[in-house]
Parts: C-alpha cells; sequence; structure tokens
C-alpha cells in the first residue's frame, strides 16, 4: 500500500504540476471548448477517472466475496497513505 500510494501521488503531480492557472482561474474547464482551452486539467481528470475505473475493476475481478473484502482494504490502507502523504485527490 505505501508504494502504491507513493506512484499515484507522482502521477498525480506529473498532472497537475503541468496545469496553468488560467485554466483554473477563469474556468475554462466549464466551457464547451474545454478540450482546447483546458487540455492540461482535462487530462488530470482523465487520469482520476481511469485510477477510478482501473481500482474498481481491481476489486470486482476477485472470484469470491473475501478475496474481494481483502482487495478493498488494501485500497483503503493506501488510502490512509494517500492522506498521510497529503494527496488528497489520490484519497477521493
Amino acid at each position: 500500500p505505501i508504494e502504491l500510494a507513493r506512484q499515484l501521488t507522482l502521477v498525480t503531480q506529473r498532472f497537475f504540476g503541468l496545469v496553468s492557472h488560467y485554466e483554473l482561474l477563469l474556468g475554462r474547464w466549464t466551457r464547451t471548448s474545454k478540450l482546447v482551452w483546458a487540455t492540461t486539467l482535462m487530462a488530470a481528470i482523465d487520469n482520476a477517472n481511469q485510477c477510478t475505473h482501473w481500482l474498481a475493476t481491481q476489486v470486482l475481478a476477485r472470484n469470491d466475496e473475501r478475496s474481494r473484502a481483502l482487495c478493498v482494504c488494501r485500497f483503503l490502507e493506501a488510502g490512509a497513505e494517500l492522506l498521510e502523504i497529503g494527496n488528497f485527490n489520490g484519497v477521493m
């Protein structure tokens, strides 16, 4: 769980580090042309959505309830590590 949290934090930082303050302050991600004016923010959002999809896939790929529960526990442990690191986006 610790290494998963670290790696997720590195990926998240890479995406959010590229986001321009203009994309955030001017609300460009809310416009119909968001893929043109807020490309890096949209990429960060897409990455977060992909991580969520991956997490759900990992849990549901388990065959029995016990394995699924164990998988959820591991992800909860990783979530605690993300919180400790300060990656609040990853915790969500």
